[in-house]
């Protein structure tokens, strides 16, 4: 019974507790409303000050295979050992996506951002604020009828740098390529001050991405297909001459009588069908070569373009004012609560 009592009495000294605090916050209620007015002003005048950022991503994604491969084409007659899907290699992607040869010979393309028509190195280094003497270094790099190695090692400089801001900046990377976990999908995100200019960038990285990704995955193939191509291309003009020296040999030599005067014919005749055989392997090995040429080739489907208009990314930030807000109060009332238990508890300073 004595517990009891002891606890409705602790429960009823708390409560008193809280009304006390409570009144002497309602008190207080002007300073409280003035430090969460400032507050709230701090927060929204930042948010309005934020400097524009418009998101330009661009989905798509890869589909290869080697299902092309000679062993695949014999184990689908039950000469070889079948072969297996090479799957998607979307890391290598990425890899070649960033590496500084691609992202710089991306830079110097012409592009017509907002009416003006320049190199994208240009663009960037105007619409995000950069060191505008870069612009000039290109320039100079681009115009010069004799390079030298101080221009040259001023302009890698200039790249060097621009790739760098495009991976890593303060405020997050300009670009990327990556992988959307949820989607399993591939990204390429341009995050510029200028809606124009990141679309842009984003499809025509996309663009340039694209063949070079195909042209290091079928390079060796294209050149043994072109190698075959060349060759059989040149075996069909010695072909067509020599039909020809035989069709002259055997005018020429119609009504003689001599069997030695029909050697030369006898000798282009035989040179006629072994180039034909010639001819005939040649054409079977390009066929095979243009086959395993089609079937190695990556396939890139674009999944999602962005299209103007986009919406500023860095916009008014309502939920970010609101808890701005409410830490403001939260701070204020703990300050106000401190400030009267010192004066309650007579705490010397």
């Amino acid at each position: 019974m004595m517990e009891e009592q002891k606890e409705e009495l602790s429960l009823q000294q708390l409560i008193s507790l809280v009304e006390e605090y409570a009144q002497f916050l309602w008190t207080k209620k002007w300073w409280i409303l003035l430090v969460v007015g400032v507050s709230t002003s701090v927060f929204f005048g930042k948010q309005l000050t934020k400097e524009p950022v418009y998101v330009a991503s661009l989905d798509f994604m890869l589909n290869e295979s080697d299902g092309g491969s000679l062993p695949s084409i014999l184990g689908q007659f039950g000469l070889g050992g079948g072969g297996t899907d090479g799957g998607i290699n979307q890391q290598r992607v990425i890899l070649i996506g960033e590496s500084y040869p691609v992202l710089s010979s991306f830079l110097m393309d012409s592009v017509s951002v907002e009416g003006s028509c320049d190199r994208i190195a240009n663009h960037i280094i105007q619409i995000q604020e950069l060191d505008t003497s870069w612009c000039t270094t290109i320039a100079t790099w681009v115009n010069a009828t004799r390079r030298s190695d101080s221009l040259d090692i001023a302009y890698n400089r200039v790249m060097k740098n621009l790739v760098q801001y495009l991976k890593t900046t303060t405020d997050g990377p300009v670009f990327s390529v990556g992988i959307d976990e949820k989607a399993n999908v591939m990204q390429i995100i341009f995050k510029t001050k200028s809606a124009d200019l990141s679309v842009r960038l984003s499809t025509l990285y996309y663009a340039k991405l694209s063949d070079r990704y195909v042209q290091k995955t079928v390079s060796a193939k294209q050149l043994v297909y072109d190698i075959l191509t060349a060759k059989k291309d040149s075996l069909y003009g010695i072909l067509l001459a020599t039909e020809r020296q035989y069709a002259k040999s055997t005018d020429r030599n119609r009504g003689l009588v001599l069997n030695e005067d029909r050697v030369p014919s006898i000798d282009k005749r035989r040179k006629i069908e072994m180039y034909n055989q010639m001819y005939v392997e040649l054409i079977t090995r390009q066929q095979t070569a243009e086959y395993l040429l089609l079937s190695n080739t990556p396939l890139f489907e674009v999944l999602e373009y962005p299209l103007l208009p986009i919406g500023d990314s860095n916009g008014l930030d309502v939920l970010s004012i609101i808890l701005g807000a409410l830490v403001a109060f939260i701070l204020i009332c703990v300050f106000l609560i401190g400030w009267k238990l010192v004066s309650t508890l007579n705490i010397d300073w």
